[in-house]
């Protein structure tokens, strides 16, 4: 915690100006930044049943076509490589 007396002839400019150049000497700002999106990696438990879960829909809907009970639709990549629609 950085903490900065008043001096006595010292204008708020200037104490304003000694608080900031001490809170950049500590580089606890410029460490924030730098981890300010860092994600935690998923433990391998998690990645695994992820996995398997998806693996699991996959085989489902899979079986659903097969058998009829949906119809399969089409992947496409993005929506410039989709068919247009009729108007």
């Amino acid at each position: 915690m950085v903490k900065k007396d008043k001096g006595d002839n010292e204008s708020n400019e200037s104490l304003m100006r000694g608080f900031s150049r001490a809170v950049r000497s500590l580089g606890f700002l410029k460490q924030k930044k730098k981890s300010r999106f860092l994600e935690p990696k998923p433990n391998k438990r998690k990645v695994r049943t992820d996995a398997l879960r998806r693996a699991k829909k996959t085989a489902e809907r899979e079986y659903l076509i097969k058998i009829g009970k949906i119809e399969e639709r089409p992947q496409y990549g993005s929506q410039r490589n989709a068919p247009k629609k009729d108007k």
